[in-house]
């Protein structure tokens, strides 16, 4: 099992970055189970939530928990 941080979480939920996105998409869909801790998940809503990107409950809902859980 491998945890990732909260930076490799985000660039997999956003896709700023198309290249550190299609790394973290590897990582994530890959053969190695991943950890996302309580603390990555927290930090990575609260920026969603914050001044740059400014998601709604509903819009970080289905964004974040359409991706980690399929």
């Amino acid at each position: 099992m491998i945890a990732i941080d909260t930076n490799v979480l985000l660039r997999y939920l956003l896709w700023d970055d198309k290249t550190q996105a299609a790394k973290a998409d590897k990582l994530i869909n890959g053969s190695t189970p991943v950890l996302i801790t309580d603390v990555v998940l927290v930090e990575a809503l609260w920026i969603l939530k914050g001044k740059k990107y400014k998601l709604d409950k509903t819009a970080i809902i289905d964004r974040t928990f359409t991706c980690i859980l399929v």
